[in-house]
Parts: C-alpha cells; sequence; structure tokens
C-alpha cells in the first residue's frame, strides 16, 4: 500500500513540477496514452479525492497545449469524478463550461451536459445563464444564440468570452446542424439560418470545410452545398442506433464482397488445376 500511495506522490509531484516550470512535453507522452494510464491509475486503487486531485494536475498541465480535444476528454474525465450535489464541483464546472464554449477548434462537447458537476450550474444565480448558453451550443441553432446575446449583453464581458468569437462558433455548429439534415442544402436556407447575406455563405461553408466540421463542395450555378459529411453535435441514442445500423450494413456488404473473392479465388484455383491436368495428360511429343 505505501508502494502504491510513493508512486502516487511521486507521479503527482511530476506532474505539477513539470506544469509550473512550463515542461509539460516531458510527461506528454504518458498522458498521449490514455488508456495505459488509467490502467496504471487504477491499480494504484486511489481513493475518489486522489483521483480528483490527480485528474486536476493532468488538466493543468494540457491547459498549457493547444489540443483542445484532448484536453475536453480529460475534463470530462475529472467533472464526472463528482457526485451530484457536491457543491465543491460548481467553480471547475463553470471554468470547463466556459474553457467549452470559448475554444475555437472544439465543436463537439455533448458529454458535459451529462454531468452531475454541469447540471448543478442551473441550481446557481450565479451561473444558470452558463448552463443556458453551453445547451444552445450543444443543441440549439444561431437563432437561439442571437436571441441569447441580445437579452444578455452583460453575460459575455463579465465572463471573458468575446462575442464575435462566440457568434462565429455557433454559425459553424449550427452550419453542422443544417447540413446533417439533407444531401444538399441551399444558400437561402443556410443564409437565413446563419443570419448573413447569401453573399457571405460560401465563405461560412469554407470556414466549416477547414474546421473539419463537414465534407461538402460548393454548386455556385444551382445555388446549393452538396453535403458528404456532417458532425453530429449531440450523440443521443437515435445516433448510437443509426451508427449501429450503419456499421452491420457496412460489415454486411464486407462480408459479401469477402465471400465473392473467396468464390473468384476458388474458381480461379480450379481452373489452373484443371489446366495442370489437361496439360500432364496431353501426349508428349517428341522433336
Amino acid at each position: 500500500m505505501e508502494d502504491k500511495k510513493t508512486r502516487f506522490d511521486a507521479f503527482l509531484a511530476a506532474i505539477r513540477l513539470a506544469t509550473s516550470t512550463r515542461n509539460v512535453d516531458v510527461i506528454l507522452p504518458v498522458l498521449n496514452n490514455a488508456d495505459d494510464f488509467l490502467e496504471r491509475v487504477e491499480s494504484w486503487q486511489l481513493d475518489q479525492q486522489q483521483i480528483r486531485t490527480l485528474y486536476r494536475a493532468v488538466l493543468d498541465a494540457l491547459r498549457q497545449r493547444t489540443n483542445s480535444a484532448q484536453t475536453h476528454a480529460w475534463t470530462v474525465r475529472y467533472l464526472s469524478r463528482f457526485a451530484a450535489g457536491d457543491e465543491s464541483s460548481v467553480p471547475d464546472a463553470a471554468a470547463s463550461a466556459l474553457d467549452a464554449i470559448r475554444s475555437p477548434d472544439l465543436f463537439q462537447f455533448d458529454a458535459l451536459l451529462d454531468l452531475p458537476a454541469i447540471q448543478a450550474l442551473t441550481k446557481h444565480p450565479n451561473h444558470s445563464r452558463l448552463h443556458q448558453l453551453l445547451q444552445i451550443f450543444v443543441r440549439e441553432s444561431f437563432d437561439a444564440y442571437s436571441k441569447f446575446a441580445a437579452a444578455n449583453a452583460d453575460f459575455f464581458s463579465s465572463n471573458g468570452l468575446d462575442q464575435e468569437q462566440t457568434a462565429r462558433k455557433m454559425r459553424i455548429l449550427s452550419l453542422a446542424t443544417l447540413a446533417a439534415g439533407g444531401h444538399e442544402v441551399t444558400f437561402a436556407a443556410l443564409a437565413a439560418a446563419l443570419h448573413v447575406p447569401e453573399t457571405e455563405v460560401e465563405e461560412w461553408v469554407v470556414a466549416a470545410i477547414s474546421e473539419g466540421v463537414v465534407a461538402a463542395k460548393i454548386d455556385q450555378l444551382r445555388g446549393v452545398v452538396v453535403i458528404s459529411r456532417s458532425l453530429q453535435r449531440v450523440f443521443t441514442q437515435d445516433q448510437w442506433r443509426l451508427l449501429a445500423a450503419n456499421l452491420s450494413g457496412w460489415r454486411a456488404h464486407l462480408k459479401g464482397i469477402l465471400g465473392t473473392l473467396q468464390d473468384v479465388r476458388s474458381q480461379a484455383k480450379a481452373q489452373v488445376q484443371t489446366q495442370i491436368k489437361s496439360a500432364q495428360a496431353a501426349p508428349q511429343t517428341v522433336p
């Protein structure tokens, strides 16, 4: 037991030292392999408070980096360690919600809304509007964002949020939702959803493509955007069922292709054997 505590203390000290001296690169190889790291932590048999302390140290380290997806994954792990009704989670939950909204390259963070620590923000007068805005960024449209911004102009400045940056991110998210609804979306529909002139639609589509939120082609002659892939902002049970159905379909299709290839291989093998037998049976002529 003492050995496990020693390992925990030493590893925690190493993370904090790397963070304080801004040498996070030294410990990144360990943190980048999350599965191995979590397996190691599990073997130490830490209590809940120790796990929180360790995860918080990891977060402090990762926040020095620019990988928003990795930092967000550890944020979810950290906040998931707080049970419903634990008031100590509120400051970290509020900070994490703001980070998710503020991050310019994080577009999928619906997992936050399922956490009791985040849900608890609705019960705090100082954070209920933050929870409302987080919901808008996870699930809703630019229209909802626009109404919130108009009614809560003071909220952005008081929480260190740049309205121009948040509006840009919300437009890209709204575009993703609209793109998920069909293979083709007209310029007019996009302009209405994003609250922009039709002349600016192409600019926003290009921005969404560059962020990896959609894969699409712009058909200027027809005034439509042809969608081949779009980010799922929220992964509900319906999305999981759809993914499972698609995977089953792909599996069946690949199984059919494999069966066809095996048949072709068997036929080719049989033909070669027939040709060999025919050659062996043919009378030999002496020159």
